[in-house]
């Protein structure tokens, strides 16, 4: 189902300062964080995202399941000029396995009030790190990585 979702998955490995971009969706595997991951926003996406219909998902799998919660991960707002601004801080449960493989994780986050100004190209990046844990080297995992703008759905309550 994951590979349905992110059939526009771009291959990298063993990269720090990664981007990749796509209308809609951004994705990188088997790349150590922090990576820059960039999004088309067009006028109707930036409409939704400022109303809260639109949420930004992030979708993080570690290569190597991992038992334990993970340490914190830092979204942020990558602007012009470099500047960085934390939208986010979240942290992920111990992995789940199914046959195997180790299944992704999720965060959705509502991004209104925030000022999204589109580059040159009409793209809004971000930049997702994660705090290093001196007792282990949890970071220096490689994940996959996706981002997305996720329509919500509004029940009209019938």
């Amino acid at each position: 189902m994951t590979r349905l979702l992110f059939s526009a998955l771009v291959a990298v490995a063993g990269c720090n300062s990664c981007s990749a971009s796509d209308q809609k969706v951004a994705a990188l595997q088997n790349i150590r964080l922090p990576v820059t991951l960039c999004l088309g926003l067009d006028p109707a996406t930036e409409a939704g995202v400022s109303k809260g219909n639109i949420r930004l998902q992030i979708q993080i799998r570690n290569q190597q399941a991992s038992n334990r919660y993970s340490s914190a991960f830092q979204l942020f707002l990558v602007r012009e000029g470099g500047d960085r601004l934390l939208l986010h801080s979240f942290g992920l449960q111990p992995d789940r396995q199914e046959q195997g493989s180790v299944l992704p994780q999720q965060v959705q986050l509502t991004l209104q009030g925030q000022q999204l100004i589109p580059d040159s190209q009409g793209q809004v990046c971000f930049e997702l790190t994660q705090g290093s844990v001196s007792e282990s080297a949890e970071h220096l995992v490689p994940k996959d990585v996706a981002i997305r703008w996720n329509p919500i759905q509004i029940s009209s309550g019938s």
